[in-house]
């Protein structure tokens, strides 16, 4: 959790504006999670919940309020303003590898093993059609 003063919560996000505000947010992971460019090229991850911020960060670390919070701070507020939703959680890669494998499985079983093969011979030059088969 980030615990400050107003002026420091303040200081975080003059210094965001000052470095590029938002456009410092990578990207939106889902589930509240963002990646923020930092100096020297380094990334953190900004995780917001329940209104509360934190970052990975050193000073994020130490539960200061930094720049790369209020560059999401900023992307989220005009959002708001603008009434974008922030992303919806992202399944992460493992949950998808183990739907795509269980939606396959359930394909295979309903259609068989020759369920892609007419998708198959579509792709094949004419002549090889028959000896596909």
């Amino acid at each position: 959790m980030t615990t400050g003063t107003r002026a420091t919560f303040q200081n975080a996000l003059d210094k965001a504006a000052e470095r590029g505000g938002m456009l410092l947010v990578r990207r939106e992971l889902g589930r509240g999670q963002y990646e923020v460019r930092g100096s020297h090229g380094r990334v953190y991850v900004v995780a917001v919940a329940d209104g509360e911020y934190a970052c990975t960060c050193t000073a994020g670390q130490l539960g200061r309020p930094c720049y790369h919070q209020g560059a999401v701070a900023m992307l989220r507020a005009a959002q708001s303003a603008a009434g974008i939703a922030p992303a919806a959680p992202r399944e992460s890669d493992a949950d998808a590898r183990a739907r795509l494998l269980a939606e396959s499985r359930m394909h295979l079983q309903r259609h068989g093993a020759e369920w892609d093969r007419p998708a198959r011979e579509a792709w094949l030059p004419e002549e090889d059609v028959t000896t596909a088969a």
